[in-house]
């Protein structure tokens, strides 16, 4: 899928939906994809470089072709794996990401786009040779290879699959047909000039020429930035990418073998059509440079889609301006307006004389064989065994030889390598200072609509340090939870309010002192400080914590226990009590058994539990002591733990000190957009809970309070993951219920009764009593992406 385009939703525009897309909607089968890769690859690769080869090596050149299919073989193998496993429109620039980091992944963005800026202008030029041999034009081909490329890019800019389609279908029977040529011309050769091969003479000259060819080969890496256009791209891609492969290297070796019978003398930049007019002079003339320039067409056209799409990842990646990653109809026009400039501007130096076709070609060529070396070893790194290290070492140890010897490549891949490196360090430093002025921003915020600060543990700090550096930006799930981002400042929905769950109406005793809360006939929730370990961004009880910190001042706190010890003996239905807060566990030990023990007096209470995060933010916080309480009391203690990755080896530990010592545990927590609004996360941390021997409870909807749209999720997407959750789990997994807590308490999927299309109102119905819900809004719910909330093993496992 796509990456995040930057941190789209930092508008605060209803629109977002129209001018931003979280992802393109694969639309590829096999047949469709096969042809649209066989496109992307062919073209300057068969038209053109064979007569390059040739002029250079003679009899040779053939062998040369041989030798750069062999090589292409375990390359295209770990391409497949990749792009099958890992599908992305950042292709290699994305798997060098999850193997190596942010340096490599731009080292390997700026080689790609360095390589497909060089080689598709001379692929440009090449189809306007042709074009002028076919219409005899007088036009100068520079004007007529800048006309291929802006006819190329209207075609990547049009949203209709019909006529992607129908490029797709002209490029397929001009391949075809050319194939079909090229057999017939190759048989006229033979029985012209007879089979003329021998053994190849010399074998460094050979290596030499591989670079030139590489780029004939180079359609591979094109193709992987395709792999999510797929509609299934981990069952047909794959096939796709073989079936081609098989295809291109039979016609590659066709018309080397072509060019090697013909033993052409002249016009070596149009070599099929040379080889035509000496073996086949009666023929039309026309019918060659036809086909050539339909396919160079479509090959230009395939290219620009999939250098378009990189182009959005590196937007997304900040490497790029941002709008560059903005989708208009789900068409993304100003990346590919930015492909098709980057494109024109260099058939203008070739024809300046700064460059040259052949030096395009090599330069090109020298990128994407580092670029394979480096995808090699991201796959021996991403997936570790000996078949993993058994292809990298097939494509790093012919290719190392064969990029030290040349000179000039090696050093355009050198400068790339430090403007690389000096571009990510300002990525770095950018993101940065847009977090500090983000976060400057929330405080202002926070201070005026009444927010609570950012408050955040060392602890989960550390873990939040490790995955900004992992991702490369502060849009990781962890960093959401204790930390503000551009949308929650920015995105706000229609009828927000103040305090959703209304626990001022169910308060006993003075509503603005919500200490004792009773929404429920056997259960009292009973407020025990307004202190946190940590501040959750998506917190829903944020206005009750902040308007009650009287009760954390001493002269309170036994007036406080004083009243809900004579509340509960006075409503005997009451049976369980929850400490919550704030954590309570942020409360001395001492004060901790005093509230427990008051209430342990009163009989007719016969379940007390205790709700808190100092599990993830403090685990240091269930002290020895207080464990001791905890057990000796017989408490239940229900954490919110909201991510997979707030588990680490300490809160394991904890939590088997727990369970050793007796205390039931649970879990509860909300579904957040962005953090863990995908069946994928909720199972694996579902999965984890239960491996620890933890319960979950419940999974709850985000209440629609103030500032609350970062977070949110609407229901119909809801119920969808629910429903995969169900269909894709075990029963101890999918047994959780998804709640919505409201002034008349949960209320779950079954009591919804209808929505209104017009307003958005959902309609809940319990016991008999209406809840209204305002539902998120369609447009604003940009579902989070899964290689962004699994990062750690988005690169390592087959999700």
């Amino acid at each position: 899928m796509i990456a995040t385009w930057g941190e789209r939703l930092s508008l605060p525009r209803a629109d977002v939906k129209g001018e931003l897309q979280s992802e393109l909607k694969g639309h590829l089968g096999l047949i469709s994809g096969l042809l649209l890769i066989v496109t992307v690859i062919l073209g300057s690769g068969i038209l053109v470089i064979p007569g390059l080869v040739f002029e250079k090596l003679g009899e040779d050149g053939i062998y040369a072709w041989l030798a750069c299919s062999l090589l292409s073989a375990p390359i295209l193998v770990t391409m497949v794996i990749l792009g099958s496993a890992y599908p992305s429109t950042g292709g290699v620039a994305y798997y060098a990401k999850l193997a190596f980091g942010q340096y490599l992944e731009s080292l390997v963005a700026l080689l790609f786009f360095g390589a497909t800026v060089l080689g598709l202008p001379s692929i440009a030029i090449v189809g306007a040779t042709y074009l002028q041999k076919l219409t005899g034009s007088s036009e100068d081909i520079h004007l007529l290879a800048a006309l291929f490329i802006l006819l190329a890019a209207c075609l990547a800019l049009s949203s209709s699959e019909t006529l992607s389609s129908g490029v797709r279908l002209v490029g397929g029977s001009s391949l075809f047909l050319l194939v079909g040529v090229l057999v017939v011309l190759l048989m006229l050769a033979v029985r012209t000039n007879g089979a003329r091969f021998s053994g190849p003479t010399d074998l460094p000259s050979i290596a030499g020429q591989i670079p030139l060819i590489f780029f004939s080969f180079a359609g591979w890496e094109i193709a992987s930035h395709l792999s999510a256009d797929f509609r299934n791209p981990r069952r047909t891609f794959g096939p796709a990418m073989f079936l081609a492969f098989i295809l291109v290297c039979c016609v590659y070796i066709t018309s080397a073998a072509l060019v090697h019978v013909s033993d052409i003398k002249s016009n070596f930049d149009t070599p099929v059509f040379q080889a035509a007019v000496q073996v086949a002079p009666t023929a039309p003339g026309w019918l060659v440079p036809l086909l050539g320039t339909s396919l160079i067409a479509a090959n230009l056209f395939g290219s620009v889609v999939a250098v378009s799409r990189l182009v959005l990842y590196l937007a997304g990646q900040g490497f790029l301006p941002a709008g560059l990653g903005y989708l208009r109809n789900g068409t993304p026009r100003n990346s590919v307006l930015f492909v098709a400039a980057c494109l024109i501007t260099v058939v203008v130096a070739d024809q300046i004389r700064l460059l040259n076709i052949e030096m395009m070609f090599r330069l090109a060529g020298m990128n994407f064989l580092a670029i394979y070396v480096i995808s090699a070893i991201a796959l021996a790194r991403l997936r570790r065994g000996p078949a993993s290290w058994l292809l990298a070492g097939l494509v790093v140890i012919p290719s190392a030889p064969i990029m030290l010897s040349a000179k000039a490549p090696l050093l355009y891949i050198t400068s790339t390598a430090l403007i690389a490196y000096f571009s990510n360090r300002n990525n770095r430093t950018r993101t940065l200072m847009k977090q500090r002025h983000i976060n400057d921003e929330f405080k202002a915020v926070s201070m005026r609509e009444g927010l609570l600060p950012v408050k955040v543990t060392p602890f989960y700090e550390k873990k939040i340090k490790e995955e900004v550096a992992a991702l490369g930006n502060h849009l990781g799930p962890l960093h959401r939870v204790s930390f503000p981002t551009q949308d929650r400042i920015a995105v706000r929905a229609p009828n927000e309010v103040k305090d959703f769950v209304n626990d001022r109406s169910n308060a006993c005793g003075q509503a603005n002192k919500t200490s004792i809360v009773r929404k429920y006939a056997d259960r009292v929730l009973f407020l025990t400080t307004s202190k946190c370990f940590g501040h959750c961004q998506y917190c829903f009880r944020m206005d009750v914590l902040s308007e009650n910190k009287f009760i954390d001042e001493p002269n309170e706190q036994g007036a406080d226990l004083d009243r809900l010890i004579e509340y509960l003996r006075r409503q005997p239905e009451v049976t369980e009590v929850i400490l919550s807060g704030g954590d309570p566990l942020m409360l001395p030990a001492s004060r901790l058994e005093t509230i427990i023990e008051g209430i342990r007096l009163v009989p007719s209470v016969k379940s007390i539990r205790i709700h808190t995060r100092s599990i993830v933010f403090a685990p240091k916080a269930f002290t020895p002591e207080k464990i001791g309480i905890l057990a000796r009391h017989g408490l239940r203690i229900t954490f919110h733990i909201v991510h997979p990755y707030e588990i680490c080896e300490e809160v394991s530990e904890k939590i088997a000190d727990l369970r050793g010592h007796k205390i039931r545990l649970y879990n509860q927590f909300p579904l957040l957009r962005n953090t863990n609004d995908h069946q994928l996360v909720l199972h694996r941390l579902l999965e984890k809970l239960d491996g620890m021997g933890v319960r979950n409870l419940s999974i709850f909807i985000p209440d629609p309070i103030n500032f609350s749209a970062a977070f949110r999720v609407r229901l119909g997407r809801i119920w969808h993951i629910a429903d995969q959750l169900n269909l894709f789990s075990p029963s101890w997994i999918n047994s959780t219920r998804f709640v919505l807590d409201t002034s008349r308490g949960k209320v779950r999927r079954e009591h919804h009764i209808e929505t209104n299309s017009e307003t958005d109102l959902a309609l809940f119905v319990r016991d008999g009593n209406s809840v209204p819900f305002p539902d998120f809004p369609e447009h604003l719910d940009v579902p989070g992406e899964l290689e962004v909330m699994l990062w750690k093993e988005y690169g390592r496992a087959k999700v």
